[in-house]
This record gives C-alpha cells, structure tokens and sequence, in this order.
C-alpha cells in the first residue's frame, strides 16, 4: 500500500510539474507577443527554444536524473533568453556580433545542473564550465570590437602570457598537492562514471 501511494504522489507531482512548465511557456509567449511590436515570426525562435529547454528539464527531472539533459535544458532557456533580447530590440548588437554568448550560456548551464544532482561542481563538469566561459568572453571581446586587433595577431602576442600563466597554475597544482596530499580535492577521480553522466 505505501509503494501505491509513493507512486501515486509521483505521479502527482510530475502532472504538477509539467502543468508549470507549460504555464511558464504560455506566459513567456504572452509577453514576448505583447512586447514585440514587429511580426509574430520574431518570437517564434526564443519561444521554441524556451519550449525545448522546458523539455529537457521535465525529462531530467522526472524521468532520466542526468546531469547532461539537465546542463541542455538550462543551456536552451539562456539562449531563448538572448534571442528574445535580441529579438525585443533591446540592444544595438545582433546575432552575429553575440554569439559568443551560446558559448558562454553553455558554461554557465553545466554549474546548476551538477549541483542538482550531485550538490556540489565535480571536477567534470567544472573544467569544461570554466573553459568555455572563457572562451565566450574572449570571442566576445573580438566580436563586439573591444579588442582591435585580429585573432591571429592576439593569438601570437598572447601565447608567451598563456604559457606563463599555465605553467604557474601547474606548478601550484603541484605544490599543493604534495603539501596537502590527503585534503587536496582532485586527487581522486571524481567523474563518477557509473551515474550515466
């Protein structure tokens, strides 16, 4: 009888979900429509990226656990949220000028989704996150002309600095590793490969 009832309450649950999901898509779409005082057509990508994203997140929510789908849902509703700033006019800047945003947006979407799972970043999820944030916001830099000069010419005269800055960041790896052997936080694996992620 309890193992009924766990059921039934899960059951519950997911419809309440679900029903949230889709009010939240309903009222995103509502106030998209009464913002945008262009074509209806301009509302439709955030919209379906928003409705994509919900998605993803009701499948990892209710069904699957996994950190991936959870890392993608989130990932979908940033970028329906930079369409729909782009889409809205709210900035001079178009999509060509911000994509390096969907990168940056993929980042940021891998720190909430290890810490629903797991309740903490893992090792796995933190090096990409941060990897890709700063690849975001380099490309940004070029790509709203804040930094003048071309990749290739950067790329050259910030190749001795990043080797530097590498080499260091190794060698206090190191150094604390060997003080700290036993506190240290990434000396074991921690990917933990059987959770399916």
């Amino acid at each position: 009888m309890d193992e009924m009832n766990r059921i039934n309450a899960s059951g519950r649950s997911r419809i309440i979900l679900g029903a949230g999901f889709i009010l939240l898509v309903l009222g995103i779409a509502l106030c998209l429509n009464a913002l945008y005082d262009g074509t209806r057509q301009g509302i439709f990508l955030p919209v379906t990226l928003f409705v994509v994203g919900e998605f993803f997140l009701y499948v990892a929510f209710c069904l699957s656990r996994k950190s991936f789908l959870i890392s993608l849902g989130f990932m979908f509703i940033f970028d329906g949220v930079l369409f729909s700033v782009i889409s809205l006019g709210f900035t001079d800047y178009t999509i060509s000028q911000l994509w390096p945003v969907i990168v940056i947006n993929a980042g940021l979407s891998l720190v909430p989704a290890d810490f629903f799972i797991h309740k903490r970043l893992r090792t796995i999820f933190l090096f990409p996150a941060i990897l890709l944030l700063g690849m975001g916001i380099l490309f940004l830099m070029f790509s709203c002309h804040v930094i003048q000069c071309s990749f290739m010419e950067f790329a050259v005269m910030a190749a001795p600095f990043f080797l530097i800055l590498v080499g260091i960041v190794l060698i206090g790896i190191y150094i604390a590793q060997q003080l700290r052997k036993k506190d240290f936080p990434y000396m074991e694996d921690d990917s933990d490969i059987t959770s399916g992620d």
